[in-house]
């Protein structure tokens, strides 16, 4: 009896001490656990429970209720009706309202218990917050999405360069919430806007800024994307010179490794959440693609500019026009970097400056093959810092910089390309792209000069007289003709001097015709050496000589003819240990307006002339006459015979 009158007194105790215990483990419980009803009342929670929700204690929050806590009713709703039908639901995802009506993500775990009077009316459940992890699947279902956009745009076939990138603007400020956005080129100090979507247009295509008034060198100084969100009581942001930056993210574009400019997003206002990891992975997925693209485009530039400088030195009729389109195209290729073609003199084994553009277009002396490494390993030879490599002998009046050398040889042409970094370059230029670029440029200069060279080896046989080095009867003709016609247009004279060697026959007969011919280049000489720059010496043919003195009048043209006289009196020729004696030579002088006005007219007039010379004596210079005379002298001869 004893024994069974003990037991209610450990049953009420085992009974109390239970409810201690489930007491303690719900209180202390980390996670949110709480009990409601179905109508809405909550009956008990801890305060891990309130906290959740943002109440200062869970007496506060059960005084609440719970249907003001379901972002939705309808999802409370639906919440109730499936947990009175299955009696328990698990890891169920619902949206809550904090008391301050922040949104949140809950997991719950509920069931139904009894109630009691048994009634299966009462919600036992614990929540977890999981706002970060719905945050974080957003932002990858965005990312995703946005990726999917950026890949749609970028393998978009109908769609230019340009529109990808106003396309890539837009997409940008809708995922990153900003409403700025530009594509700045980098141009020396300055950059350049390329693209740009901006409210009201304040920032157009085409807009110059200063470097330092754009984000271009905080980016280049970092070497990675930038980022920030003014606070309230941080100064605005320096970096924009049109509007007052509060939220931006933008980057480098790389082309090659190289900065080529930067692309910027940003906004006028606060943006109300930091930039998310998945924003930074977009940006440089965005960055990544227009560095490629345009990487491709100034490919795809250089190698049309390559195939167009063929094109154009394949037309050319000199190697002066090639020069010119040397010049042009290279600057183009090849941008902060000067350059010079030199042509190797096999004679003198040297090497002459062609074409040079940049700060390299000054005059240099002929530089010995031995000065350049290109050419005496003949292979490319690159110096990237001129205080530690080998360096050539070109330019030495120009600061040391880095340099590429490309050897030139093809058909019997040889040469180097020389190009050179200009004051402030970055050594980072000579790549492998413009390396190989240089290398297909030498192949098709060599080739170039080659040719031309031939065409104006051929040219020049064609134009010139084999005995003396004169220009031929030939290229007299359409001097005299090219002449006229500037004459004609200036009002400026030109002069003609028809000459001949007096008693050549008696030369030719006395010294045979080696003697002859030592005589007739003997005269060519003395006429290279007394013309000017723009006249025009030639053999005719045989003994007959000529020169055209374009701008001369008529004395100026007398009193040349008459220091060829005297240079000829003092021209001593040997031939075979004999010298050739009293060399004379007799001339005939026209002037155009005054003795005639086609090639035909001044040729006519100067030949009269010389052969009055002949007639009277010999070693003699004489006047044509004038057209007004000759003239009348016709029509006399015309009323005789008449």
């Amino acid at each position: 009896m004893a024994k069974n009158s003990n037991r209610p007194g450990r049953s009420s105790r085992d009974l109390r001490h239970g409810e201690e215990l489930y007491r303690g483990l719900f209180d202390h419980n980390p996670a949110a656990v709480y009990r409601s009803s179905l109508d809405g009342r909550i009956l008990d929670c801890n305060e891990a429970m309130a906290g959740l929700f943002g109440c200062p204690s869970r007496e506060s929050f059960i005084s609440m209720g719970s249907q003001p806590l379901f972002w939705d009713p309808a999802e409370r709703a639906q919440h109730i009706e499936r947990l009175v039908r299955d009696g328990f639901l698990r890891n169920v995802e619902v949206r809550f309202r904090k008391v301050n009506g922040e949104l949140f993500w809950g997991l719950t775990n509920v069931r139904l218990a009894e109630d009691d009077d048994g009634s299966l009316s009462v919600i036992e459940g614990t929540m977890l917050d999981i706002t970060e992890r719905k945050r974080a699947e957003e932002a990858l279902r965005r990312s995703e999405a946005s990726i999917r956009s950026l890949h749609e745009i970028a393998a978009a076939q109908d769609l230019s360069f340009r529109e990808k990138v106003r396309s890539l603007l837009a997409l940008g400020c809708d995922v990153f919430n900003l409403e700025l956005a530009a594509l700045h080129q980098a141009d020396g100090d300055s950059c350049v806007v390329i693209e740009a979507k901006t409210p009201g247009s304040v920032v157009n295509r085409g807009d110059r800024s200063p470097a330092h008034e754009t984000f271009y060198l905080a980016a280049l100084a970092a070497g990675r994307p930038i980022s920030f969100i003014r606070s309230e009581d941080s100064p605005p942001a320096s970096g924009c010179r049109v509007l007052p930056v509060e939220s931006y993210l933008g980057g480098l574009v790389l082309v090659e490794g190289r900065p080529w400019g930067l692309l910027s997003f940003a906004s006028q206002s606060r943006r109300p959440e930091p930039f998310r990891p998945s924003d930074f992975e977009l940006l440089e997925l965005i960055l990544l693609w227009m560095g490629r693209e345009l990487e491709r485009d100034q490919r795809d530039r250089e190698m049309a500019l390559v195939q167009e400088m063929g094109g154009l030195l394949q037309s050319c009729k000199t190697i002066r026009e090639a020069c010119q389109v040397i010049s042009r195209q290279s600057i183009q290729l090849f941008p902060g970097v000067s350059g010079v073609v030199y042509r190797l003199d096999p004679d003198h084994q040297e090497l002459h400056s062609l074409v040079a553009w940049g700060q390299a277009g000054v005059q240099e002396d002929p530089l010995p093959v031995e000065g350049c490494w290109a050419c005496r390993r003949d292979e490319e030879h690159f110096v990237a810092d001129p205080d530690g490599g080998l360096l050539c002998g070109h330019l030495p009046g120009l600061p040391r910089t880095s340099y590429l050398c490309v050897p030139m040889r093809a058909h019997g042409e040889a040469g180097v390309l020389h190009l050179r970094l200009e004051s402030g370059g970055d050594a980072a230029a000579f790549g492998s792209r413009w390396r190989r670029l240089a290398s297909i440029m030498a192949r098709q200069l060599a080739m170039a000069l080659a040719n031309l060279g031939l065409l104006e080896r051929l040219h020049e046989q064609s134009i010139r007289d084999p005995l003396t080095g004169l220009y031929n009867r030939r290229h007299f003709d359409r001097a005299l003709l090219d002449g006229l016609r500037r004459s004609e247009r200036s009002g400026l004279p030109l002069a003609v001097i028809f000459i001949d060697v007096d008693h050549f026959k008696k030369i030719n007969d006395t010294y045979e015709h080696e003697g002859g011919d030592a005589v007739l280049r003997g005269l060519g000489e003395v006429l290279v050496q007394n013309c000017r720059n723009g006249d025009v010496p030639c053999r005719l043919g045989g003994e007959e000589f000529a020169v055209l003195l374009p701008g001369a009048n008529l004395e100026t043209a007398c009193q040349r003819a008459e220091d060829l006289a005297d240079e000829v009196h003092a021209l001593h020729v040997v031939h075979n240990g004999r010298p050739i004696p009293s060399i004379t030579i007799s001339m005939g002088v026209a002037l155009y307006p005054d003795h005639g006005l086609s090639p035909r007219e001044l040729s006519e007039a100067a030949d009269k002339a010389l052969y009055h010379s002949k007639h009277t004596g010999r070693d003699r210079v004489t006047v044509a006459e004038s057209r007004v005379r000759r003239r009348r002298a016709e029509l006399a001869e015309e009323e005789v015979q008449g």
